[in-house]
């Protein structure tokens, strides 16, 4: 009978391989308008190829549309997270049908921009709404993220610091002070990161397979965030079981079943990823073959091709628009 190992990581390992990951993901460009409606009221957010979109609810009650169409509630407090900005709308009611776009008026002051409009006797809203690019959008987990995720802090599951977290940026929205710009990115960074860590938490008990199946729950996780970590390494199946405690038959078996692919082919995904990152960024050809683990410039270069049909010199000139 084939050896397999599915049984979760003990804990504390665990815990550390979701901390190296969470490490890897980023925010950046991140932009805020500050609206206060008077109810009723509907906006349209238009999609965004690059962007992900948030909704910090400031005070009252608003609707949000998820992918489906469908709308969601959301209170004062609450905060929520598109990893992917699809068009979707947000307003007092979702019989609501009266449209902002043409009765705001919008003024900017110091890195908020502030939209509102007159008043109409209805209930208020006032919500800080932003984009924000997240990185690396090649990674797994991205790619696996649900249309929407939802903060709020009087859940269960939420930690202490996120509601103070939330405050902290309506006190930046408040107070225009020096270095706001520096303090209201890390603070929407620091929310971003904590809604997908309580997305991971709740996501892994429900999956049996993929990505989040195989790095959260079972050994893999191990060598999987070897894979993220140390790209560059020469890495080997036997090396990849042996960091995951497991024999080289039941790795090579429940790789692929759990993520789709062989060891290999996902370490080269990685590679080929992390050098397209690295050329939009400037870094040279043979930089990036020495920190990958090419032998030379001409290696990493025929493996890119092969992998993305075009060469990394291309890439760099399509890039620069030259």
């Amino acid at each position: 009978m084939q050896e397999t190992h599915r049984e979760d990581q003990p804990a504390p390992q665990r815990e550390q391989v979701i901390a190296d990951l969470l490490r890897e993901i980023r925010t950046s460009e991140s932009t805020y308008t500050v609206s206060d409606f008077h109810a009723p009221w509907s906006y349209y957010n238009p999609p965004s190829q690059v962007r992900g979109g948030f909704h910090f609810i400031l005070e009252g009650d608003c609707w949000v549309q998820r992918k489906s169409g469908e709308f969601i509630p959301l209170s004062a407090g609450d905060f929520v997270f598109l990893p992917f900005l699809y068009g979707h709308q947000i307003k007092d009611h979702p019989a609501s049908s009266d449209s902002l776009q043409d009765s705001m008026t919008l003024k900017k002051t110091g890195i908020f921009s502030f939209c509102m409009t007159k008043a109409r006797g209805g209930k208020r809203a006032k919500l800080i709404c932003g984009g924000v690019e997240l990185k690396p959008r090649w990674h797994p987990l991205i790619q696996e993220l649900p249309d929407l995720l939802r903060l709020t802090p009087e859940q269960p599951t939420a930690e202490p610091w996120a509601g103070i977290i939330l405050r902290l940026l309506d006190q930046a929205n408040r107070g225009g002070e020096i270095g706001s710009t520096a303090v209201a990115d890390r603070l929407t960074e620091l929310l971003v990161l904590e809604v997908i860590r309580k997305w991971l938490r709740d996501e892994c008990s429900r999956r049996s397979t993929g990505w989040i199946s195989a790095f959260h729950c079972s050994r893999l996780g191990r060598s999987i965030g070897l894979i993220h970590s140390q790209p560059g390494k020469n890495w080997t199946v036997d090396a990849l079981a042996k960091a995951a405690s497991m024999s080289r038959a039941a790795f090579a078996s429940e790789f692929p079943q759990r993520m789709g692919m062989t060891p290999m082919n996902y370490l080269l995904s990685v590679r080929m990823n992390l050098a397209r990152d690295r050329i939009k960024s400037g870094k040279s050809q043979g930089w990036i073959s020495r920190e990958l683990g090419y032998s030379s410039e001409g290696s990493f270069r025929r493996a890119f091709k092969r992998y993305w049909g075009f060469t990394p010199g291309s890439l760099k000139r399509e890039d620069t628009g030259n």
